[in-house]
């Protein structure tokens, strides 16, 4: 299946719209299909721009370690998500992890909305360069920061 972010129809090529309803509907496609994608169903866009996408997601137990914060793992995860979202959003649909790496500075505390900024620094013909920062929005408090490279796979 390939996405298009203009309709319902699955099957369609996919169109570089990058509009918040557009990278929406992807991440709600990149969800829905049984993956382990399905735990970042709760993640939302809500800025597009040519150089940052950012989402936000809030909390959880879901999320949530032994100690009710934000868990590393989930982090992890989420770096390599929305990074791929927003290569997505620029038609990169096939990638794959080369590296990926995470800081983590303070806790996301239970209950809190997190806003997740993915920028791509780069990107050639083969590779991708992307970063990923997450923040507190109450606080506007650096949580944790994520760096991710994918090798851009080629029809």
């Amino acid at each position: 299946m390939v996405f298009d972010a203009t309709s319902q129809d699955t099957t369609s090529v996919f169109t570089m719209t990058r509009t918040v309803t557009a990278v929406n509907r992807l991440i709600n496609f990149m969800t829905s299909d049984g993956s382990m994608n399905r735990i970042f169903k709760a993640i939302q866009a809500v800025s597009v721009t040519d150089k940052c996408l950012t989402c936000r997601f809030q909390v959880t137990k879901l999320e949530t370690n032994s100690l009710e914060t934000l868990h590393g793992a989930y982090i992890a995860g989420v770096v390599d998500f929305v990074s791929s979202v927003d290569l997505a959003a620029h038609g990169h649909l096939k990638h794959v992890t080369v590296t990926m790496g995470i800081e983590c500075f303070r806790p996301g505390p239970y209950e809190s909305w997190v806003k997740v900024d993915s920028y791509i620094l780069n990107k050639g013909k083969r590779l991708a360069f992307c970063d990923v920062r997450f923040t507190e929005e109450a606080t506007g408090k650096l949580l944790a920061r994520g760096s991710h490279t994918k090798f851009l796979i080629s029809d």
